[in-house]
């Protein structure tokens, strides 16, 4: 199991809709091999970092990282995703 979190304010609540329409085209995840465990023909993020810490920082997967919220707008507009502002 895995969990993503992102902060209660108004860039993380932007970016959870922007996750949850992801989720719902089936564009978060994919089946191939993992490259935190090497385990193959699993479940894995599919281009779209998520944060699986609340600390640590960006080399922990972690907060603080102060360009995430830039990378993973980037990352979904890529996929077609884009903010409904």
């Amino acid at each position: 199991r895995r969990y993503a979190y992102l902060p209660h304010n108004e860039e993380g609540k932007r970016v959870c809709r922007l996750l949850m329409r992801g989720f719902e085209h089936g564009l978060l995840f994919a089946v191939g091999q993992s490259v935190t465990t090497g385990q193959k023909n699993t479940t894995i993020w599919n281009g779209v970092h998520h944060k699986t810490s609340t600390t640590g920082g960006a080399t922990r997967w972690g907060y603080p990282d102060k360009g995430y919220f830039s990378r993973v707008t980037n990352e979904l507009a890529s996929k077609g995703l884009y903010c409904e502002e």
